[in-house]
């Protein structure tokens, strides 16, 4: 730990050394550093001196000389170009505002400007065919956004390798044998993942440059998302990619077409037939992951066939959700950041800007919002879809399914927490490898299988949390961008209401469901909503869940305060005592409830009962606190309504006091713009 500390600070102050050094000296800071990245190209460009070799693949690895010597030049390479100054990479524009040219900057601008185009080209001419010297290959790529920025020669060429680093290949597979994704070696694995982040961070560093190549950025990554090839993360890489450079499009009607032509497949996945079936009720959520076939053929949770194909289906749908989360959210960010706050300007030619971010304007129709946010106009398509996988999820733990469910020895698993959860709760230590690694807690819920095994029954539950979570963000994103209000959506508003104040699911969610409802949609509820619609929008919403949650807490913390013992092991629900309540979750009645909240809903599969009581413990206190927050939040005791009312009577004492500062200086707020 001393080493690591000291590595850190030796690393540290390099770091703020080399900056200091292009700061100081921009011309002699970019040639040392062309001159050395030539060096390094020139002696082990291919991988020379082929030492420290994969026995197996015949490639470089992480000891090889050759990687080595490229992973150094990354941070030098990243310090030293984020710290040359602005006019020593500027372009000569042949006019200095009236004052005589600088000849001394106009000689270092011209060398500086020189040696960097040189170190460019080299490294887009550089074309390894090695997964580690293409990883080092990517990382340096992406340091050249500092270069771009002032001189976008060779940016077309950059950006297109990143892209076909997207697919990359195992080099010593024939094509034949490449056809599956799952054979990829872990070093191409992270070449392609190194390569995703990397565009996301070109992106955002440049993305007005990025825009005249538009069209064919988005045919080139509509080619990568139409094909099998693509892990994961790459798909989300891209979709940030893309909505990072749409943001910087002037033009809102075309902002607003390239979002919803990128995300066209997405669109279509949530609405192909099989999806379609599976939302018709929480019977077809349950048989489209196949926990419906286990009970007919138990054999079928660990069928690789099975498997893959189950796996497949509900990736395709969950991937199509989070897809549209994430372009939203980054679409939400950026308008945010337009001059006027996301409001369009005619709903504010009566306000001052200098008064409030969100003004209670009242409905603002999608046409107006989408003027700022080119991905409002999606959520016509995407809300019918949001509010069905909803409906459903929730639907799943009604007494009936539950009843249904808990009674089978392998179908119960669909409703137990996941190894994930009992990791966080239990307060591992991250450093020992996390849940999969020694003492991690990986195969403790579903005994012996984890999600990483070719088994079903231990996915379901994550696959369940991570599909209500996403609905839940989504919910918050609706509202936050504030389209819940549009009078566009005047007719679904009922429906939603029906949803997500559905006086059955608000009984049957479990704590720790509750606890993302509060964070995730209700409290962006409370500070989104324009208060000339609380009694419309708010209300109907707010009015059923307090009243529940009153319930909830009461029969929550009942065993304690009536016991005064701290204890939940008699509360706990495990794989092994899971049978008992069957009768009674049949009958959901409130004898049933007061168990239910008692236990807080939770069904630990095979954790032992120690591990279960801190879950327990952890999912009453936190769903406690979640309650408390959202009510300081409601009564500006916190957050950035506190935040606002704090400066708004830091501004009037100050004009009292005939302060001229009156704050000017002070936190972007809603009142403090």
């Amino acid at each position: 730990e001393e080493y690591e500390s000291w590595l850190c600070n030796i690393r540290s102050k390099g770091s703020l050394l080399l900056r200091l050094i292009a700061k100081t000296d921009p011309e002699q800071a970019a040639s040392i550093l062309n001159t050395r990245v030539q060096n390094v190209l020139t002696n082990h460009g291919n991988g020379q001196p082929g030492d420290n070799l994969n026995p197996q693949t015949k490639g470089l690895t992480q000891l090889s000389y050759a990687n080595i010597q490229f992973e150094g030049l990354q941070q030098p390479l990243d310090n030293i170009l984020n710290g040359l100054p602005a006019w020593s990479l500027q372009a000569e524009t042949g006019s200095n505002n009236g004052y005589p040219v600088d000849l001394k900057r106009a000689k270092i601008r011209t060398s500086v400007r020189s040696s960097l185009s040189q170190l460019a080209n080299s490294l887009i001419s550089w074309i390894p065919t090695d997964a580690w010297l293409r990883h080092r290959r990517a990382a340096m790529l992406e340091n050249l956004k500092y270069v771009w920025k002032y001189d976008a020669t060779t940016l077309p060429q950059g950006v297109d390798s990143l892209l076909s680093y997207l697919n990359a290949r195992n080099e010593w597979e024939s094509p034949i044998n490449c056809n599956e994704p799952e054979r990829l070696s872990g070093e191409v694995i992270g070449l392609r993942k190194k390569s995703g982040l990397c565009l996301v961070s070109v992106a955002k560093y440049i993305p007005d440059l990025l825009v005249p190549g538009l069209e064919q950025l988005c045919g080139k990554a509509k080619e990568l998302l139409s094909s099998n090839d693509l892990i994961p993360p790459n798909r989300m890489h891209l979709y940030e990619f893309l909505s990072v450079v749409a943001t910087a499009v002037e033009d809102p009607l075309l902002r607003s077409n390239f979002v919803a032509d990128v995300l066209s497949s997405s669109l279509n996945d949530l609405e192909n037939d099989d999806v379609k079936v599976a939302l018709n009720s929480p019977d077809g959520l349950i048989d489209f992951l196949g926990i419906t076939e286990a009970k007919r053929n138990p054999a079928s949770v660990t069928d690789p066939s099975n498997v893959k194909r189950v796996t497949h289906n509900y990736c395709q749908f969950y991937s199509a959700l989070n897809q549209l989360l994430s372009v939203g959210k980054r679409c939400h960010e950026a308008a945010k950041k337009r001059p006027n706050c996301g409001i369009p300007l005619q709903h504010l030619q009566d306000k001052s800007l200098n008064q409030q971010n969100f003004p209670d304007e009242g409905p603002v129709s999608i046409r107006d919002l989408a003027v700022d946010d080119p991905f409002i106009p999606l959520w016509v398509r995407i809300l019918p879809v949001l509010l069905r996988t909803l409906d459903v999820t929730l639907g799943m733990w009604h007494p009936r399914f539950q009843a249904a469910l808990l009674g089978n020895s392998i179908q119960r698993y669909a409703y137990a927490i996941s190894d994930d959860e009992v990791y966080i709760s239990n307060a591992q230590n991250n450093a020992a490898g996390g849940v999969f690694g020694v003492g991690g807690t990986a195969g403790s819920v579903v005994n012996g299988w984890d999600r990483r095994d070719l088994n079903l029954v231990p996915r379901w539950s994550g696959w369940l949390n991570e599909l209500r979570n996403t609905c839940f963000q989504l919910l918050g994103l609706l509202t936050n961008q504030r389209v819940l209000f549009a009078p566009e959506l005047a007719s679904s508003f009922a429906h939603l209401v029906s949803v997500v104040a559905n006086p059955d699911h608000l009984k049957t969610m479990e704590h720790r469901h509750m606890t993302q409802y509060w964070k995730q949609f209700l409290e962006v509820l409370f500070w989104s909503c324009p208060s000339t619609l609380y009694n419309s929008h708010m209300a109907p919403i707010i009015r059923p869940v307090f009243e529940h949650m009153q319930q909830r807490l009461d029969w929550s913390w009942a065993p304690i305060l009536e016991s005064g013992s701290a204890s939940n092991l008699d509360l706990v629900l495990t794989s092994r005592n899971c049978e008992c309540v069957v009768e009674m979750t049949s009958r959901g009645d409130n004898e049933w409830l007061k168990s239910y909240y008692a236990r807080g809903g939770l069904f630990v599969g095979d954790l032992d009962q120690v591990k279960g009581e801190s879950v327990l413990e952890k999912v009453r206190v936190e769903i406690t606190r979640s309650y408390c927050d959202v009510i300081q939040s409601a009564l500006a005791l916190k957050g950035d309504w506190a935040l606002a009312l704090a400066n708004q009577a830091k501004q009037e004492q100050a004009i009292k006091k005939n302060d001229p500062s009156k704050l000017n200086c002070g936190p972007k707020t809603r009142l403090n713009d």
